[in-house]
């Protein structure tokens, strides 16, 4: 079960970067499903936060990844305190260095 907290209405996971890592891994082992890995900002959760259908489609993600410092600043005013933050090109490098293995 993924750790996770909620800023304006959507799901974020609240893991770490090796955390996230693993699950990526795990998710890539399994290539028989289909799954869908986000990068949330601040711009992504305030589109969210005024279209539910958008808002829908991010809380049905199989993992919701803080990618914006905003968001992890958010997160801390409102004491929802994220572990990490991994930039969307970081995970891009990350699932490259992967699939090289």
């Amino acid at each position: 079960m993924l750790k996770n907290t909620k800023i304006l209405g959507v799901r974020i996971d609240n893991l770490s970067v090796g955390e996230i890592k693993e699950k990526i891994s795990a998710i890539l082992e399994n290539t028989s499903e289909q799954k869908f890995v986000t990068t949330l900002n601040p711009e992504i959760l305030l589109k969210a936060h005024r279209d539910e259908n958008y808002r829908n489609i991010l809380n049905n993600a199989d993992l919701n990844v803080c990618d914006g410092f905003g968001l992890r600043l958010v997160g801390f005013f409102r004491k929802k305190f994220l572990k990490a933050r991994l930039a969307g090109a970081d995970l891009v490098f990350f699932l490259l260095e992967e699939a090289n293995q």
